[in-house]
């Protein structure tokens, strides 16, 4: 049997409960400690019973259209919402983002020009936010731009024309209907888990690449709304080394929130070509490894206060997803030792909310950004 097949018959669990019948039924060990490296795969291919292990679950997917109540309950985020919406409304160039029909508008080689900064972005840089036992970076250090001969390589073209393309596609589909997304059903059921999105009309995109830099950008081009932020988006592929008694795997992320100064990993970003419904179950394990992995490297301090969660910002082809991870009180206690926690105790829940579609610059993409512009404002703020 192929791992694809094994995962259309692995059903998530959406509670605790079904999380502790899942362990009786797949687990031969009691706890991730208990598995050696040969056992464990990275985070973008991982077992059954790794992810068992790993006592993640996903609970009912929040709707678009029932976010707000979510955001006011669990996150607390309605004042700086506010504050994103002041930003928003007095940016004429985000206005016009909503407005515009092709490629030839004012300012359309803007995001280019600040793409290119991060270029400086060093391999000390991408250490230090990978691993923070690591020396930090000097943070007067100043890198020199790679020579312009380096950077307009064939390769680079290519990909550039594949990124005009894919964003010329996106925009012809401006009056495309989009119909509601719904995940409320507790049956963990593949079938009972389809999202709004319409895989024949959407076909899988030609390259991740370029769901990578559409979904960097995109939140680069927020974070510039704010006065002196102190938080950046890189396109960086972190890896996170989980490490356990017996074993460790490897999660590598496409991209991150971070501070300037101490280069502290506030989120992270996974993309897929795909549409979300037609790899539910294996982007829904590839997310909880690189937050736990994430979760090995970091002890909590500079992230966004969200009510005690972690955010995986996902972007699955043309529509984006936000899933807020949060610990219970004993799962920090069972990832650091098999020795203090019984083995009913201990779990991370993963709230997934959305999708909100980018190709509809209305109300999903108005709100979207408001939702990210909002966290990224309560990023800058814990930074001191």
């Amino acid at each position: 049997m192929t791992k694809d097949d094994q995962d259309a018959d692995f059903h998530i669990p959406s509670e605790p409960e079904g999380f502790k019948n899942l362990l009786k039924g797949v687990s031969l060990k009691n706890t991730i400690h208990e598995l050696h490296t040969s056992e464990l795969d990275s985070g973008s291919d991982v077992t059954n019973e790794q992810f068992a292990l790993l006592r993640a679950y996903y609970p009912p997917y929040v709707k678009r259209t029932a976010f707000g109540k979510y955001c006011k309950k669990e996150l607390d985020l309605m004042k700086a919402r506010a504050s994103a919406r002041e930003l928003l409304d007095a940016s004429l160039s985000y206005g016009n983002m909503l407005r515009v029909e092709g490629l030839n508008y004012p300012n359309a080689f803007v995001r280019f020009l600040q793409q290119l900064r991060g270029l400086s972005l060093t391999k000390a840089d991408k250490k230090a936010m990978e691993d923070p036992a690591e020396p930090r970076p000097d943070a007067r250090r100043k890198a020199q731009s790679p020579p312009a001969e380096r950077i307009e390589t064939k390769s680079r073209r290519r990909r550039a024309a594949r990124i005009v393309r894919y964003f010329e596609d996106i925009l012809s589909q401006e009056g495309d209907e989009m119909s509601e997304t719904s995940n409320g059903s507790q049956d963990r059921n593949v079938e009972s888990r389809k999202m709004a999105s319409n895989p024949d009309g959407h076909p899988q995109c030609a390259d991740e690449s370029i769901v990578n830099a559409c979904c960097i950008n995109l939140l680069e081009t927020l974070a510039q709304l704010i006065p002196s932020k102190r938080s950046n988006w890189t396109l960086a592929r972190l890896s996170f080394t989980a490490e356990f008694e017996r074993g460790e795997y490897t999660a590598i992320t496409d991209g991150a929130l971070y501070t300037k100064d101490k280069h502290i990993v506030q989120a992270i970003v996974e993309v897929k070509p795909h549409i979300r419904s037609s790899i539910l179950t294996k982007v829904e394990k590839q997310e909880a490894s690189e937050i736990v992995a994430w979760m090995k490297k970091s002890n909590g301090d500079g992230l966004p206060q969200l009510g005690g969660h972690r955010l995986l910002v996902g972007q699955n082809q043309h529509e984006v997803y936000l899933m807020f991870a949060k610990p219970d009180e004993e799962y920090q206690a069972y990832l650091d030792s098999s020795h203090n926690v019984k083995n009913d105790q201990g779990f991370l829940s993963i709230q997934a909310c959305g999708p909100w579609s980018l190709t509809d610059r209305g109300e999903d993409l108005d709100e979207l950004c408001e939702i990210l512009l909002a966290i990224i404002i309560r990023a800058s703020a814990e930074v001191v």
